[in-house]
């Protein structure tokens, strides 16, 4: 919702705003839940953040969460938008290196997890493959979506659905 509201006018910004504030909202009380939770339920993760470098990443987090919800509040809506970005990105790598060696606490770590040499290269050639659909496939919805909407400008003609000359 914190995305949207800058992609959006008038009302359905408003209501991208309010549901941007009611899930920051239900957000911190989930996250001010978990940490407690962790303790008990999860104490290599819990033993990780508070141990190490990590714990930073905590007030980090909630900083700027607290940055972002004044950004939607006082309707700067880039800034929210970088902010919860920001916020979300810390709080992953947070929870990544909180667990640090392992990906998933304490079955598998990042030397079991290791794909073969083959097996990368063999991914690196997919990959590129895939990304000959994808960039274009991108440049076409991003065209379509951010661009000049016809339908939107008025430019279509009202009953015949044909293009109108514009005044630019």
């Amino acid at each position: 919702a914190v995305y949207l509201t800058i992609e959006t006018e008038g009302e359905l910004q408003e209501d991208f705003r309010r549901r941007a504030l009611a899930a920051a909202a239900a957000f911190a009380v989930l996250g001010t839940l978990a940490l407690p939770i962790a303790r008990s339920e999860a104490p290599e993760i819990w033993y990780g953040l508070v141990s190490r470098e990590t714990w930073t990443f905590i007030p980090a987090t909630a900083v700027l969460g607290l940055v972002a919800l004044w950004a939607v509040w006082s309707r700067r809506n880039a800034l929210g938008r970088v902010s919860a970005i920001a916020g979300v990105a810390v709080m992953l790598a947070g929870w990544a290196l909180a667990q640090y060696p392992y990906l998933i606490v304490p079955d598998l770590d990042y030397a079991t997890a290791a794909a073969t040499p083959a097996m990368m290269k063999a991914a690196l050639v997919v990959y590129a493959v895939g990304e000959l659909f994808l960039i274009p496939s991108l440049w076409l919805l991003f065209a379509l979506f951010k661009g000049k909407n016809p339908a939107v400008t008025g430019e279509f003609g009202a009953s015949t659905g044909e293009l109108q000359p514009s005044d630019h």
